[in-house]
């Protein structure tokens, strides 16, 4: 049972921060699997695709809307986060640490 985004809104709705208050973005998901094995094992393992599935789940029941996204796909990601501004940096696992993805979220 997922109860993060439950617990995130009981604590903000203490706050006084409404759903229609946030922005919310979602990252993550990766199904980094070997590909020769993925087909075989997805159904079993593809515990990403679930989590996303979970996280849209839970975000909807609480009448959030996600503003910008990056899942899924074959690679786990690094998500760069600038509290202050909101703004956000997505980099593949696999790429040279100096290169940032071009989107910014």
């Amino acid at each position: 049972m997922d109860v993060a985004v439950d617990e995130i809104m009981v604590r903000f709705g203490k706050l006084g921060i409404k759903a229609h208050d946030l922005d919310v973005k979602l990252f993550g998901g990766g199904f980094t699997i070997d590909p020769e094995r993925k087909d075989a094992v997805r159904d079993i393992v593809d515990v990403g695709r679930k989590n996303v599935s979970a996280a849209r789940d839970s975000l909807a029941k609480h009448g959030l809307k996600v503003m910008a996204e990056d899942v899924l796909g074959r690679r786990g990601r690094k998500v760069f986060f600038l509290t202050a501004t909101g703004e956000v940096w997505v980099r593949p696992v696999s790429a040279e640490a100096g290169d940032l993805d071009s989107s910014l979220f």
